[in-house]
């Protein structure tokens, strides 16, 4: 159901466009590798893995793709292990959805920001 709204959302953005989803690590990571998105949005929990799998698996070979995690798992533990392993962005589910538009549009403008890396400190 998640997946459905944020395809929404990217859907109605410029120069913004779907490249593939799933909800495996495996199929993630398949994808990612097959499509090299500038971005991706990557949850924690997915079926026979993780989104630290995903990470792991992605980014030594594409550091360039921003990648955005959204969860529900955003204790500080989390937040560390995301961004120490390369995530750009680390969002809540709960809290930081209407934060997701506003980074994709600065991505797709070529206006990625570092702002969440400060939260990796803590």
């Amino acid at each position: 159901m998640l997946r459905t709204r944020i395809a929404g959302l990217l859907g109605d953005m410029d120069g913004v466009a779907v490249a593939g989803e799933s909800g495996t690590a495996d199929g993630a990571t398949a994808g990612i590798l097959e499509s090299v998105p500038d971005a991706v949005i990557l949850d924690l929990q997915l079926a026979g893995g993780s989104g630290l799998d995903v990470l792991n698996a992605v980014r030594s070979r594409f550091p360039q793709i921003d990648f955005i995690v959204l969860t529900n798992h955003s204790g500080p533990q989390y937040r560390r292990l995301c961004m120490a392993r390369g995530a750009r962005h680390f969002l809540d589910k709960s809290h930081d959805f209407a934060r997701l538009g506003p980074i994709l549009a600065g991505i797709a403008s070529g206006i990625s920001t570092e702002e969440d890396n400060k939260g990796a400190q803590s």
